[in-house]
């Protein structure tokens, strides 16, 4: 396992400041609100993953904070709300058939 420097306890409380505010969050929104380069944001946020809920893989990947990211019901009280139904295709009609000449 490669060596890791401590975390910065100012840093991840600007971090986490950060997440608070904004809820849900890429890697170029976090080191926008920091002012730090990606490879400090990589250690921080490697440093401080067990508190924090990665969503997605790779160029999206977001962070958030697990009680910030909770599902909000809908007014009706359904958790999500239903995606529209496809409609039913019609019934393929008859090939009328041509008399033999």
């Amino acid at each position: 396992m490669p060596f890791m420097e401590p975390v910065d306890s100012e840093l991840s409380n600007q971090l986490l400041t950060a997440l608070t505010v904004r809820g849900v969050a890429n890697s170029h929104a976090l080191q926008a609100a920091l002012n730090r380069s990606q490879p400090t944001l990589s250690r921080l946020l490697a440093g401080l993953a067990s508190k924090l809920l990665v969503l997605g893989t790779g160029k999206r990947t977001r962070y958030a904070l697990p009680h910030l990211a909770r599902p909000r019901r809908a007014p009706t009280g359904t958790p999500w709300p239903t995606p529209p139904r496809r409609r039913a295709r019609p019934a393929a009609r008859p090939v009328a058939s041509r008399p033999d000449s």
